[in-house]
């Protein structure tokens, strides 16, 4: 999964975002076929914006791949 998660993490990244709600919402709509909800989208851009991710964006989109598809609604989609 976490091999999934990081070639996701790749294409994602291969892509021109200029706005982290926007990627996020991509990934969600790639994974899960819908939209984050407000709560889910806040939480992942505070997730995105620690310094830790932000200095490793390859694993921290991974991170969140691994959480979508660790999720009920992408096991049972």
């Amino acid at each position: 999964i976490m091999e999934q998660a990081s070639l996701a993490a790749d294409h994602l990244l291969a892509q021109p975002w200029t706005d982290p709600a926007q990627a996020v919402e991509h990934a969600y709509r790639l994974t899960l076929s819908r939209p984050p909800s407000p709560a889910e989208l806040t939480a992942y851009h505070e997730y995105l914006a620690l310094p830790e991710n932000q200095q490793r964006p390859k694993e921290a989109w991974a991170g969140i791949y691994h959480a979508l598809f660790s999720c009920v609604d992408f096991r049972y989609l």
